[in-house]
């Protein structure tokens, strides 16, 4: 899903995923997504907050029960 919003062009990714694991035969109702904001949580790294020189390591998972 493509968002427009003032003048910039944003991905909505979950929306993406979800729909790629309901066309895969998984049920909406098992399907959780976490909405925490990497910007807004100085908990999470953030590429576009931190804008660091090197990278070392990014982790994104699918749990499967």
């Amino acid at each position: 899903m493509i968002i427009r919003k003032n003048r910039k062009i944003f991905v909505d990714l979950e929306t993406i995923l979800v729909k790629q694991l309901e066309t895969s035969g998984i049920k909406k109702e098992n399907i959780d997504t976490n909405s925490d904001c990497t910007v807004c949580n100085q908990e999470y790294f953030s590429f576009r907050r931190d804008k660091p020189a090197k990278v070392h390591s990014q982790v994104a998972w699918v749990v499967i029960n």
